[in-house]
């Protein structure tokens, strides 16, 4: 790559690891569920400027899209892995645009003007800048991991070959003798294959998980309409029971006692519906933040190893949430005609007739569509 070709790939890398709120350098990387990238302390400047409580839905800087913070905090905000190292990467590169002509590695004078892209360089521009260790740390923990690799117990080799039919790892030797005719390649380009793999099942999740909080939402709606309707019913019952004379107090009683017992079942469903949705929409938060982990600090192994793993438990909450039940309530108060009660009613005032209505989410689409 000719010197002009590196700089344009610096400068893209600069463009792309730049905020586009404070235009600077990324500090402490955040993704929104748009997958939008800004610092921290932007975002929470961010929230300040819109006045709005952590509690409600906020909107992403460059989208709009909203947003709600999960535990009421940014700090609680997935953190970007991939842009941090992104980061670490280009300023390696543009510290080693800067020194590569002008740091010698100690072997000979010439070194670095003609192996000015072999990592030697790199660490002689580190340690030209006067350190560089400290912040490579964890590259260095990702490095080793990735490097130190699973011998093969059989040929004592590394297991640097994926088997597509077996879906396992084996060496280059299994790959001659037991594995003979089988499809195989390098565990990197497999990595890379299922990475993409990994990347849809972030990308679904993260559709499911935006889903599920509008289910959240929309229970604890539900929820503050059905107390609106009991307590209109409640004010309609109190009411229709002025007009009754004498057999009031006994019959009214009697409908209030049904009412409340109403009112307690249908308020618990309600509950018990909202904590369901809460606890799916945590699930998904954290296979999804563990998707990311792998994909960000695991080696080309751990994703071989992990993707059946994480393709099925995926596929597992995929099914689950088109069975996520979603509550819904009916209510209605019919009124007692007074020259039929003595043959039609049993109580004089009325009757409650409540329905409640769970069903699936896919259903509910379904139900929609028509």
């Amino acid at each position: 790559m000719t010197s002009s070709e590196n700089n344009d790939v610096i400068n893209d890398l600069n463009d792309i690891t730049q905020c586009s709120v404070c235009l600077r350098t990324f500090v402490d990387p955040r993704i929104l569920p748009c997958i939008h990238t800004f610092c921290l302390k932007c975002l929470r400047q961010m929230g300040v400027k819109q006045d709005e409580s952590l509690s409600h839905p906020l909107s992403c800087p460059l989208c709009r899209q909203p947003f709600s913070l999960p535990e009421n905090s940014f700090d609680a905000l997935n953190k970007n892995f991939f842009m941090t190292k992104l980061i670490q990467t280009t300023k390696k590169l543009n510290l080693k645009e800067k020194n590569a002509k002008r740091v010698e590695c100690g072997i000979s004078t010439a070194c670095c003007s003609s192996h000015c892209q072999d990592i030697s360089c790199l660490k002689c521009s580190q340690q030209a800048s006067g350190g560089g260790e400290e912040e490579d740390e964890d590259d260095d923990e990702v490095s080793k991991s990735s490097q130190s690799g699973i011998d093969c117990k059989q040929h004592s080799a590394k297991l640097d070959v994926y088997c597509h039919d077996c879906q396992c790892l084996i060496c280059l030797k299994c790959l001659i003798d037991g594995h003979k005719g089988h499809r195989g390649e390098t565990v990197a380009d497999a990595a890379n294959g299922f990475s993409r793999e990994i990347e849809s099942n972030i990308a679904r999740l993260s559709t499911l998980r935006f889903l599920s909080c509008d289910l959240t939402r929309n229970s604890e709606t539900q929820k503050q309409k059905m107390v609106t309707e009991l307590k209109n019913t409640k004010m309609e019952i109190k009411k229709k029971s002025e007009e009754v004379k004498d057999l009031i107090d006994r019959h009214l009683q009697s409908l209030l006692e049904d009412f409340s017992t109403v009112e307690r079942e249908k308020l618990k469903e309600a509950d018990i519906v909202k904590l369901e949705t809460e606890r799916y929409e945590t699930m998904l938060s954290g296979l999804e933040g563990y998707c990311k982990e792998v994909l960000s600090k695991g080696s080309p192994t751990d994703v071989c190893q992990l993707k059946n793993g994480l393709n099925q438990r995926t596929k597992e909450l995929e099914r689950l949430f088109y069975k996520t039940e979603i509550f819904s309530l009916k209510l209605s108060f019919k009124a007692t005609k007074y020259e039929e009660i003595l043959q039609k009613q049993r109580n004089l005032i009325g009757e409650i007739d409540g329905i409640c209505f769970i069903s699936t989410l896919s259903t509910h689409l379904l139900q929609t569509i028509v």
